[in-house]
C-alpha cells in the first residue's frame, strides 16, 4: 500500500486504543469487570483494517494501560505489581497476539478473496472478447475463402472419413461431400497420383504437414489444385484440416511467364547483345548474361562489378583513347549513382594477353517503390568485328588515295620526257638529237607499259581471269633470264648481285613469262630499296618437294608491323620513299597471287629497320622428265601400237586411257598420242572409263576433271583402288587452275594437274616419259 495508508493504520490503532480506554473508564465506574475486555473488539478492528503492524501497536498500548492503569490504580511501577495481576496481563497479551493475527489473517483472506474475484471477471470477460474475436476471424476467413475460390476439408485419422465444403467438390468434380480417401485420391491424375498419396500418408502419421500440387483428372477442363493441411487433435480425435485451392491459372501464368523468360534469354543469347544489372547504388555488385559474361571472360558467379568487392579478379582494363577509365565514370557506375540514363558509351576492354574488344554501352538507372535509385540495367554491343571493319575500309580508302597519287605521279614522271622529245622532233635538230629523242619516247613509252601492264595483271587476278599457260621450265634458266633483265637496275645502284645455285636442274610446272614477272618484281624491290653499294642475293635450291626461291639484300629492311600487310593491294612498302623509287603498291599482290597460281606460296622476313629482307618463294617441283620412248613404228587402223625395234630389237608399248567428255578433243589426243607409238583407248565418262581401264591396264591415264555425272576426282579415287592403281600415272586436264582446285585432285590421286589450253608438246613429253622401260633396260 501507499504511504498515506500505512499513516492511516498507525492512527487507527491509536484511535480504536483510545476510544477502547474510554470505554473501560466507563465500565469500571459501573462495575468491577476485568479491564481487558474493551479492548478485544479494538485489535480486531485495526488488524481487519489496517494490518498486523498497527493491531500489535495497539495490543502494545492496551497492555501498558492495562497493566499502569487498571492493574495498578494507586500508581505502581509494573515489577511491583502481584503475581495474580501479572498473570493476567500476560493472559491479555497472548490473547492479543492471538486476536491480532486472526483479524489480521481474516483481512488476508478477504482480500486474496477479492482478487480472485476480480481476476475471475477478467478472465470471463477475456473468454467473451476471444469467442467474439473467433466468431469474427471465422466470418472473415469464410469472406476470404469465398473470395479466394478456395475450399476446406477435413480428414478424421481414425475412421479415414473426408468432409469437404461445396468448394472442394466443385474443384474435384465429385458428387459426394464425405466420402473414404480413396474416393478423392482415384480423381487424381495418375501421373501425380502416387506422390501425393506418399505426402498424405506422411501427414496422416503425423510426420510432416501436407503442401502439394497436382492435375485433378475428372475435372473439365483440366485443373490444377493445392491442397495444404495441419494435423489437429489428440487421441480419438485426430484430425488433418486443410485447404484445397483451385491454381490452373496461376500455373498457366507461371507456365507463360517461363516460355517468355526462356525466349528472352534465347534471343539475348543470340542477339550481339549482353544485358548487366547493378544491384545498388554504386554498382559494386553487377550480374551480367551469359553472353556477356563470354564477352568479358568471366568466370561464373563472378562479380563484374570493375569497382565492388573482387574487381582485382577482373582480367580486362577500360580504356579510352588510351588512357584507362575510372570506375566511377563507368556508364553503370554513372547510372546508378545519378540516376540519369547513359547512352552509346564506347569503351576498349584491353585483355592481358593483347586482345582488345570495344563495346558499345548504354545504361539506364532502376528505381524502387518509393522512387529511389535502386541500381541500374545496361546493354553492351560488341562492335569490335565492326570496328576493325571500319578500320579496314579507313585503311582501304588511305591506300586508295595513295595509290591514286602514286599512279599520277608515275603516269606524270614519262609525259614529261615524252613531251620534250616530241618537241624536239619537230624541231629542224642534227639526226643525233632526233636519235635520242626517239630512244626517250621508246624509253618513257615501255615504263608506262609495264605500269599499265601492273595493272591490267592486277585487274585479272582480282577478277580471277587471268591464264596461265604451262610448260616444264629450269627455275635456274628463268632466274637467269630475269638477272639479266634487272642488270641494268642493278648496276645503275651500283649493287652486287651474288647467285647461289644447284648444280642439277630444278624442274617446275609453270608460265614461264609469269615466273619470270615474279623473280623480276623481286629483284626490282631489292634493287629500290637496297642503298647504292648494297648487296643483293639470289639464291635456288631443292627443298622437300619443292623449288626454293630467295630473294636478300642488306637494305633499309621492314617494320615489324608492316610484315603482315605487304603482300596486301595497294600497300606500299616504305611510302616515304614512293616519290624517288616510284611503284604503284602492287607489285608484290601480284607476286603472291601468280606464286599462287602456280601452287606456291611466299614468304616475307625482316630484323628491322635497316637490316635488310629476305623474299622466300616456294614452287612445286614438277615430274622428272624420263625421256621419250618410242618406236619408228606407226599406230595401225584399230588403235594398237606397231612396235619398233628398241635399243636391243624388243619393243614396249605404252598403254593410255583418254578420257574427256569432249569427243573431239579425245580423239585429236588420241592420234597425237597413236602417232608417238602408244596404245590408246578412249572413254566420255567415267563408267566407261573405268570399264576400259579394267580391261586395258593402261600406264597413263589422261583424264578430264570436269566429267558429266561422276566427276574426274571420283573416277581417279577408283581408279587407285582397281588392281595395279597404285603405279598407275593420273594426269589431270582441266580449265580451273587455282591453289585449291590443285590441292583437291592432289588429295583425289592425281600425279600432275594441266590446266587448259595444255601445250601438246609438253602433254606428250608427261605421257611418254611413263613408257615402260624395255626388257634390255630393265635387265
Amino acid at each position: 500500500m501507499g504511504k498515506p495508508v500505512r499513516i492511516r493504520g498507525w492512527a487507527l490503532a491509536v484511535a480504536t486504543f483510545l476510544a477502547a480506554t474510554v470505554v473501560n473508564v466507563a465500565l469500571q465506574r459501573i462495575s468491577d469487570n476485568a479491564p481487558f475486555l474493551p479492548y478485544f473488539p479494538a485489535l480486531i478492528a485495526t488488524a481487519l483494517y489496517a494490518g498486523r503492524g498497527p493491531g500489535l501497536l495497539g495490543l502494545l498500548l492496551a497492555s501498558l494501560a492495562s497493566g499502569l492503569i487498571w492493574l495498578s490504580p494507586d500508581g505502581a511501577f509494573l515489577h511491583d505489581l502481584p503475581l495474580a495481576h501479572w498473570v493476567a496481563l500476560v493472559s491479555f497479551v497472548l490473547a492479543g497476539l492471538l486476536t491480532v493475527e486472526l483479524a489480521h489473517r481474516t483481512r488476508a483472506l478477504r482480500e486474496h478473496a477479492e482478487e480472485l474475484r476480480i481476476a475471475q471477471q477478467a478472465d470471463l470477460e477475456q473468454q467473451r472478447a476471444t469467442e467474439a474475436a473467433l466468431r469474427e476471424s471465422e466470418a472473415r476467413l469464410d469472406l476470404a475463402l469465398r473470395a479466394a475460390a478456395m475450399g476446406t476439408w477435413e480428414l478424421d485419422v481414425e475412421s479415414g472419413q473426408v468432409r469437404v465444403s461445396h468448394r472442394v467438390r466443385e474443384i474435384f468434380g465429385a458428387d459426394r461431400s464425405e466420402a473414404p480417401v480413396d474416393y478423392w485420391t482415384a480423381r487424381i491424375d495418375a501421373a501425380h497420383r502416387a506422390a501425393v498419396e506418399a505426402q498424405f500418408e506422411s501427414a496422416r502419421r503425423g510426420d510432416a504437414p501436407l503442401d502439394c500440387e497436382f492435375r485433378v483428372a475428372t475435372a473439365e477442363p483440366l485443373r490444377w489444385v493445392r491442397v495444404s493441411a495441419l494435423r489437429a487433435g489428440g487421441g480419438r480425435t485426430r484430425r488433418l484440416v486443410g485447404l484445397a485451392e483451385d491454381v490452373t491459372a496461376r500455373k498457366a501464368e507461371l507456365e507463360e511467364i517461363k516460355h517468355g523468360r526462356e525466349e528472352l534469354q534465347t534471343m539475348l543469347d543470340l542477339l550481339p547483345v549482353g544485358v548487366a544489372i547493378s544491384h545498388d547504388v554504386n554498382a559494386d555488385r553487377i550480374t551480367v548474361s551469359p553472353n556477356l559474361r563470354r564477352i568479358l571472360r568471366l568466370a561464373p558467379e563472378q562479380n563484374a562489378s570493375y569497382t565492388g568487392p573482387g574487381h582485382e579478379a577482373i582480367p580486362y582494363r577500360c580504356m579510352r583513347e588510351g588512357h584507362e577509365v575510372p570506375g566511377e565514370d563507368l556508364p553503370m557506375q554513372v547510372a546508378s549513382r545519378t540516376g540519369r540514363d547513359v547512352h552509346d558509351a564506347e569503351l576498349d576492354l584491353v585483355f592481358a594477353d593483347g586482345a582488345v574488344r570495344t563495346l558499345i554501352i548504354s545504361a539506364a538507372p532502376l528505381f524502387d517503390a518509393h522512387g529511389a535509385v535502386r541500381g541500374a540495367i545496361g546493354t553492351h554491343v560488341d562492335v569490335t568485328a565492326l570496328k576493325g571493319a571500319q578500320r579496314a575500309l579507313e585503311q582501304a580508302d588511305r591506300q586508295k588515295d595513295e595509290f591514286l597519287a602514286t599512279l599520277a605521279h608515275e603516269l606524270r614522271n614519262p609525259m614529261a620526257p615524252i613531251r620534250y622529245a616530241t618537241a624536239m622532233l619537230r624541231a629542224d635538230v642534227p639526226a643525233p638529237l632526233l636519235a635520242q629523242a626517239r630512244q626517250t619516247i621508246e624509253r618513257q613509252s615501255a615504263q608506262m607499259a609495264r605500269l599499265l601492264d601492273d595493272l591490267l595483271d592486277m585487274s585479272r587476278i582480282t577478277r580471277n581471269v587471268i591464264e596461265l599457260r604451262r610448260e616444264r621450265h629450269d627455275l635456274r634458266e628463268l632466274a637467269r633470264e630475269a638477272i639479266e633483265a634487272a642488270q641494268p637496275a642493278i648496276e645503275a645502284a651500283d649493287h652486287q648481285l651474288a647467285t647461289l645455285q644447284p648444280g642439277e636442274p630444278l624442274w617446275v610446272d609453270g608460265d614461264a613469262t609469269r615466273l619470270l614477272q615474279v623473280i623480276g618484281n623481286l629483284l626490282s624491290n631489292a634493287t629500290k630499296y637496297t642503298r647504292p653499294g648494297g648487296r643483293i642475293e639470289l639464291q635456288l635450291e631443292r627443298g622437300e618437294g619443292c623449288a626454293l626461291l630467295r630473294v636478300r639484300d642488306n637494305g633499309i629492311g621492314l617494320a615489324p608491323e608492316m610484315l603482315p600487310r605487304l603482300f596486301e593491294l595497294f600497300s606500299q612498302v616504305h611510302p616515304e620513299m614512293k616519290a624517288s623509287k616510284g611503284g604503284l603498291g602492287i607489285g608484290l599482290a601480284v607476286v603472291r597471287r601468280l606464286v599462287e597460281l602456280h601452287g606456291g606460296e611466299i614468304r616475307a622476313r625482316s630484323d628491322g629497320i635497316e637490316r635488310g629482307a629476305e623474299f622466300e618463294v616456294r614452287l612445286p617441283l614438277a615430274v622428272p622428265e624420263t625421256g621419250l620412248r618410242t618406236s619408228a613404228g606407226t599406230a595401225s587402223v584399230d588403235g594398237s601400237a606397231a612396235r619398233g625395234p628398241t635399243g636391243d630389237g624388243t619393243a614396249a608399248a605404252l598403254r593410255v586411257l583418254v578420257v574427256d567428255d569432249n569427243v573431239d578433243a579425245a580423239d585429236s589426243l588420241a592420234v597425237l598420242l597413236r602417232s608417238e607409238g602408244a596404245v590408246v583407248e578412249m572413254a566420255h565418262d567415267g563408267a566407261e572409263a573405268l570399264q576400259h581401264a579394267a580391261r586395258l591396264r593402261p600406264h597413263v591415264v589422261v583424264l578430264d576433271v570436269g566429267l558429266p555425272n561422276m566427276d574426274g576426282h571420283e573416277v581417279a579415287r577408283a581408279l587407285r583402288l582397281q588392281p595395279g592403281g597404285g603405279e598407275l600415272r593420273i594426269v589431270g586436264v582441266t580449265g580451273w587452275g587455282q591453289a585449291e582446285d590443285r590441292r583437291r585432285t592432289r588429295e583425289a590421286g592425281f600425279d600432275l594437274h594441266l590446266v587448259k589450253p595444255v601445250d601438246p608438246e609438253h602433254l606428250l613429253e608427261v605421257v611418254t616419259g611413263a613408257a615402260p622401260a624395255s626388257p634390255a633396260a630393265t635387265g
